[in-house]
Parts: C-alpha cells; structure tokens; sequence
C-alpha cells in the first residue's frame, strides 16, 4: 500500500509539469482559423500534444478527446485541417483547467515537503528525468543540454567512482532500499545489529562479515565513520548529511522522549567542515546542531589543531576546552579571547605544553587545570617521524610497490 501511495504521488506530481507543458502547446493552438497556416509543423504540433497526454494518469481521457479530431491518420495529424480542432481545442482547455485545479493543492504539499529524505533511483535521474525536463522547456532543447553536459559528465562520473557510488547507494534499486532510512539511522546509533535482522546480502551484514564483526547482537556506544575516502568535492555534503538526518530524527521524538536518547558527535580536524571564512551546507547544519541539539540531547565535540579558523557559532556554544600545545599565534589569541574562567599564567604554558598534556577549562572543572592524558590501549600509529635517525641511514623507498598498491587501489574504486 506504501508503495502504491508512493508511486501514485509520484506520478502526480510528474503531471504538474506535463499540464503546463500541454498548456504552452495549446496557447499555439489558440489563434483563429485563418491564422493556424502560420503554425509551423502544425502536425507535429498536434503530435507533440498527444505524447505529454498519455503520460499523464488522466491522459486516456484527454486522449478520447484527441480522437474526436476527424481526418486523423493513425498516430499522423499531417492530414488535419485547422478548421476541424476549434471545438478540440476548446475542449482540451477546458480539462487541462480542471486539471490544473485539482493537482494546485498536490503542488503546493509537494514543495512544502520537497526536503523529506525519501530514497530516489539515481540511475534514472541521469538517464531519463533529466531529459524529461530538458524537454519541458520552451527553448531549444539542444542549447540546454548543451547548459547540462558537464553536470551531466559529473554525475555520471559519480556512478563509475565506487568512493561515492558504494557510500551513497547510487547504484541500488527500490527493493534494497525500502527501510533504509530506519536502518541507515540506527547504524549510525549502533543499535542495527540489535533491532534488524537483514539477510546475509544487506550491505550492514556484508560489513560485519568483513570486518569481522563477531558480537553482532550487541549494541556498540561508539560509531566511527570513516570519510577519509570520500573525494573532497562531496566530503562536506556527506558530512552535512549525516548530522542533518540525526537532528532531525531526534526532533521527531515525542516530548516525552526528548533528552532521553542522549547523542555525541565528534567532528574530527573540524576544520574541514566548519571553517569560519567558508560558507557550506557542513557549516550551517552543525551551527543549528550547537544552538539547537541541547533540547533534544545532541552534544557535539569539535577537534582541530587549528581553532582560529573554526565557527564562531559553534564554538562560542562549547562550555568545556581541552587545549593541548598551541604554537600559533592567532590560535594562541583566539582561545585567550574565548576562554574568559583560565587565567593568564595558565594560557601563557600553551607554546610549551609537553607532549600528551592539556590544560582543562570550562563548565566540566571547578578551576583551570593542566592534565596528563592517559596512555591509550592499543597505542594509535601517530608517533613523531625519526628525521635524523632516517636522514642518515641507506634507505630504499618501495617506489614500485607503493605505486602499484595506489594503483591498484584506484582500479578497485572504478570497478
């Protein structure tokens, strides 16, 4: 039944473009008897005409009324004389009206809800809706697809690149995507090997299998997304996504439930994503996270070697700052500005912190502190390159197998 109701919508509002379609056609057709020989291609006029209306879910109706056309050849209106399709012609406009009335309020529900995250088949939006509306145009219908080429290329292009093919499922069909909202959100949450029990071709139980997953009826605390590669040009867009769909999956909780849910993102090198100087869709969507998450138990942790260049928005939200070494100079005189509760003497130990040291400020002590970080276990591969030590010895760099594995590497993201 979903489906059914999803599919009626869709066509519906497909024919709100298709009845302003026909109505440019028929304004051509208005104009009196003795002028329709300056109609050029008067028949394939009518031609045109008979191929937007039976696309339509109304369009058998208006195709009888197509068939009152007298003279007429088969699928050819070559043989029409104008004067017989004054009384069509009427006809025609005074259903497309009715048309138009009835489909004003579905226009109107469907630009309101234009932004609901409701799974769409890519493939055909390259190959066929793109078309479709190129033809819609009144214009030259070469001179816009000449416009569209190159978004054309690009999205094409996103097909054949398995980094942004696989991550946003650009390839999948309807049946491998019914739920995936419901499911795609409780991955992110860690809660999918709890609550659905997909069969062994879903691409979550692909994933448990190859990363061997070995508890997958637990829940996991912690989500670790690993963007590194994606390509630049979409990294922000997918990033945005990702906590645009958890704020507004909370948001829809009953009241009751608001806050006892509780959520943390990390934004890892956060400069990436909510650079000050640069307007983009990642920036304003964790700007609303920092200023609205709170009510519905969203906290968000921002980490970046650079601070000066972060969001003023969000970081003026943030009531807690674990500040580890800081040798820049506007970076040193951002955070003194931000942070008003550390004193100066503390702030003036930023440039020669020791290594795997903070100072700890904010809401979550009672009083600046500086802190040893714990070692962690296992330890992460982050220690300092020996320069000297490598400089001085005979090495042989693997030019031809580093080569290969990113070659390699890059035939598999095509494949």
């Amino acid at each position: 039944m979903a489906k059914n109701d999803s599919e009626s919508s869709e066509v519906k509002a497909h024919s709100i473009i298709y009845i302003q379609s026909i109505q440019d056609i028929i304004t051509q057709l208005q104009v009196p008897a003795e002028d329709y020989w300056k109609i050029k291609n008067y028949g394939d006029v009518l031609t045109d005409l008979e191929s937007k209306v039976i696309v339509l879910e109304s369009g058998e109706k208006l195709n009888d009324i197509l068939f009152k056309i007298p003279n007429r050849d088969g699928s050819s209106y070559n043989k029409v004389k104008p004067s017989e399709i004054d009384e069509i012609v009427s006809e025609l406009i005074f259903f497309i009206r009715k048309m138009e009335e009835e489909n004003t309020f579905l226009q109107i529900t469907s630009e309101q809800n234009i932004d609901m995250p409701i799974w769409f088949n890519y493939q055909e939006l390259c190959t066929k809706f793109i078309d479709a509306a190129i033809s819609q145009e009144n214009t030259s219908n070469n001179r816009i697809a000449e416009f569209v080429s190159t978004l054309r290329l690009r999205m094409n292009s996103f097909l054949n690149d398995k980094r942004m093919a696989i991550p946003l499922m650009l390839k999948d069909n309807e049946a491998a995507n019914r739920d995936i909202l419901c499911q795609f959100i409780a991955f992110l949450l860690g809660d999918f090997n709890r609550f659905f029990k997909g069969d062994s071709g879903h691409f979550i139980c692909k994933y448990n299998n190859e990363t061997f997953v070995y508890e997958t009826n637990k829940t996991h605390q912690i989500t670790i997304i690993d963007v590194s590669q994606l390509p630049f040009e979409v990294l922000e867009t997918v990033t945005a996504l990702l906590g645009r769909i958890i704020l507004e999956f909370v948001s829809y909780f009953m009241p009751d439930n608001r806050g006892k849910y509780p959520i943390v993102i990390v934004l890892e090198e956060a400069q990436n994503y909510i650079a000050e100087q640069k307007d983009s869709v990642a920036k304003t969507v964790f700007e609303r996270i920092a200023r609205e998450g709170r009510k519905y138990g969203i906290s968000l942790i921002v980490c970046s070697q650079r601070p000066s260049e972060l969001s003023k928005t969000v970081l003026s939200q943030c009531n807690s700052f674990i500040i580890h070494r800081l040798q820049n100079p506007e970076d040193q005189k951002y955070i003194r500005g931000l942070i008003s509760s550390a004193n100066a003497d503390i702030l003036d130990q930023l440039p020669i912190i020791p290594q795997q040291h903070a100072i700890v400020t904010g809401d979550c002590v009672r009083t600046p502190i500086q802190v040893r970080i714990d070692d962690v276990n296992p330890t992460p591969n982050s220690h300092n390159p020996k320069y000297i030590e490598h400089w001085l010895s005979n090495l042989h760099i693997p030019y031809k197998e580093t080569c290969d594995r990113w070659f390699n590497k890059g035939q598999s993201n095509h494949e």
